[in-house]
């Protein structure tokens, strides 16, 4: 079966689409970062980091590969790197002075990423730590010895997947105060990611009988087939709930869609994906590419000269902005069609959910009234993104200033 998918996958072609070179260089890419308004990328790199200025990339070797990279503060980025060395780690970046400042040593560290509520984790080869300010780390007891492969939340629900002679997906719905060992039959899964309408996903990379994409509409804890591949390396989704999937090798990168694969390589100079990025502080839905020749960008894919997605146009918009202490947003469908109610969502800078307000429509045109607010915990001075809980939302921005 899953040599078939592959045979279709590469006969059928989508044409329209072209994915954008954000950095061409000769060198694997893993991981983008970027200051909230308007500053350069910083790509994590096979040797450490590229610095992007005017036309032009900085390359800051380390001689180690940094696997990801977040924005810190005002001019510092957090990041880990490592092959097993004695040098492995989180560090801080300095843009401005191109210096590097170890943080915790950690052996073989996978991944870095940061939750809703500013909490930082680390998964290695051998447990996963957790920091409330990068500065400050601690291991989470119940993943010592394991191999941390990657991490996701929803809301309550965190997910860690672990690979190595303990496997699977472990799994939390009190933010991860306490966790569930992975149920029976819970594949070997790597890479993992959340959609718009909370599905799981996750990669069983290589070469087995069992090897493709699967998912769980239970935040982990029972799992199905999607569909069987070999060499899948990366999945994830777009702020339109469009699942992406790209493999290690030759195949490129593909939509996952009502049981169908759509070829998505228009442009795309290397098919070996490493990763799969959606970057929130983009205004456009978008996916990025990294792969061992660079990163590359695609954005309006929206429609296909193959299949035709008849999606209504809509206009979205909030005042005041910035503002405090809240603002209404507004917005319009051009096409009605059988929608009766609506979410409207909000999400940071990380592109976590924060807020999804339910509206119910009597027409073509809403609005609601935003106070910042979620479950009545008042949220941070900061950017947040907004959109409608449908197919070819735009993406906002708004401003919240206490």
């Amino acid at each position: 079966m899953k040599y078939l998918l592959l045979i279709l996958l590469t006969l059928s072609v989508l044409h329209g689409y072209e994915w954008i070179p954000i950095c061409t260089e000769e060198i694997a890419v893993y991981d983008l970062a970027q200051h909230f308004i308007g500053y350069p990328f910083v790509l994590a790199c096979e040797d450490g980091l590229l610095i992007e200025s005017g036309e032009e990339w900085i390359q800051i070797n380390t001689g180690l590969p940094v696997w990801n990279i977040l924005h810190y503060n005002y001019n510092e980025f957090l990041l880990v790197q490592g092959n097993g060395s004695y040098s492995d780690g989180v560090y801080k970046f300095n843009e401005n002075s191109l210096e590097f400042e170890v943080i915790e040593w950690i052996v073989y560290p996978n991944f870095l990423v940061q939750n809703a509520e500013q909490e930082f984790y680390v998964g290695s080869y051998n447990g996963l730590y957790k920091s409330s300010d990068g500065e400050v780390w601690e291991e989470v007891n119940h993943f010592s010895g394991m191999n941390c492969r990657d991490m996701v939340f929803w809301n309550n629900h965190y997910a860690v997947s672990v690979s190595g002679n303990i496997y699977g997906v472990h799994y939390s719905d009190d933010y991860g105060f306490t966790w569930n060992s992975p149920s029976t039959g819970c594949p070997n899964i790597t890479d993992i990611a959340y959609r718009l309408d909370s599905k799981l996903f996750g990669v069983l990379p290589d070469t087995s009988n069992s090897s493709g994409l699967w998912s769980s509409t239970d935040y982990g804890l029972s799992w199905q087939i999607e569909f069987y591949s070999d060499l899948l390396s990366s999945v994830n989704n777009d702020m339109s709930g469009n699942t992406f999937v790209g493999w290690e090798e030759n195949n490129g990168v593909a939509i996952w869609s009502n049981e169908s694969i759509i070829p998505m390589n228009e442009g795309l100079l290397d098919l070996s994906i490493n990763n799969l990025f959606v970057n929130p502080i983009m205004s456009v839905i978008h996916m990025m590419a990294f792969t061992d020749n660079g990163a590359f960008m695609l954005t309006d894919y929206q429609v296909s000269s193959e299949k035709k997605l008849l999606l209504p146009k809509i206009i979205l918009s909030n005042y005041p902005n910035p503002f405090n202490p809240c603002t209404e947003i507004r917005f319009k469908i051009s096409e009605f069609a059988k929608i009766e109610s609506i979410n409207i969502e909000i999400y940071n800078l990380k592109g976590q959910l924060v807020n999804a307000i339910p509206v119910i429509l009597s027409g073509v045109e809403g609005s609601v009234t935003w106070n910042g607010n979620e479950d009545n915990i008042h949220l941070s001075s900061g950017i947040y993104y907004y959109k409608l809980s449908i197919p070819n939302s735009p993406v906002k921005k708004m401003i919240l200033l206490k």
